[in-house]
């Protein structure tokens, strides 16, 4: 149930008629109508029944089929830009049997990016920005923050972009990308890190990406 409720709030996205993001919120069964008046919809996701076979005679081989049970929730709404419940229901069920459909032999695979996300956010993924002659170490008090006109530049694999520049002599642009895995820590097993962009200097092109090491306290070059 773990797995299918990451699954579902790290992937889905629903967009209103209006063109702006749908707020949504995946739990366990626990419908909530007064959560209705924070969020576009509500998912709820809960255990239906379970059906044990045995492969075998004996018993010592068996199946067992566990049936879990989706539920999308959402109201009519006076609010501006707000769509109808019911056409809320339908973007949110297609978009629910889209991810099911083509995560189903990998469900634990984790899908992180900075869609939707802005500042302020109480959100565990953050990007920062800095210029400076130095790497700088993640606490450090020079990051900035990206604002939320800033955000929506790295929202999308598309043609809006964010640039950071650095035009004092001997500096360079930095950027930080935080993200919380949610997950122990032994439990990890591969991290696959994707960039897009690009860097131009007077002397070289190009960018290195790097991967903080909170163990060693270093910065590591990406194999």
């Amino acid at each position: 149930m773990v797995t299918i409720l990451r699954l579902i709030s790290t992937r889905i996205r629903v967009t209103k008629d209006n063109g702006s993001l749908a707020s949504l919120l995946a739990t366990k069964e626990a419908y909530d109508r007064e959560l209705l008046k924070q969020y576009d919809a509500q998912i709820t996701v809960g255990f239906d029944s379970s059906i044990d076979q045995k492969l075998e005679l004996a018993g010592r081989l068996r199946r067992r089929n566990m049936v879990f049970r989706c539920n999308a929730y959402a109201v009519d709404k006076s609010a501006p830009g707000s769509d109808a419940g019911k056409v809320m229901r339908d973007k949110v069920s297609e978009q629910i049997n889209a991810i099911i459909r083509e995560n189903r032999n990998l469900p634990y695979q984790i899908l992180m990016n900075f869609s939707g996300l802005g500042y302020p956010s109480g959100d565990p993924h953050k990007a920062f920005a800095a210029g400076a002659a130095t790497e700088l170490i993640p606490s450090s008090p020079s990051w900035t923050e990206l604002t939320n006109l800033e955000y929506v530049n790295i929202w999308y694999s598309d043609d809006v972009r964010y640039s950071k520049s650095a035009s004092v002599n001997g500096q360079y642009g930095l950027m930080l990308f935080r993200f919380k895995i949610g997950a122990r820590e032994q439990c990890v097993k591969k991290i696959l890190l994707s960039f897009e962009g690009y860097g131009t200097a007077p002397v070289a092109d190009g960018i290195t990406a790097k991967v903080w090491n909170h163990e060693a306290e270093e910065w590591q070059v990406i194999a």
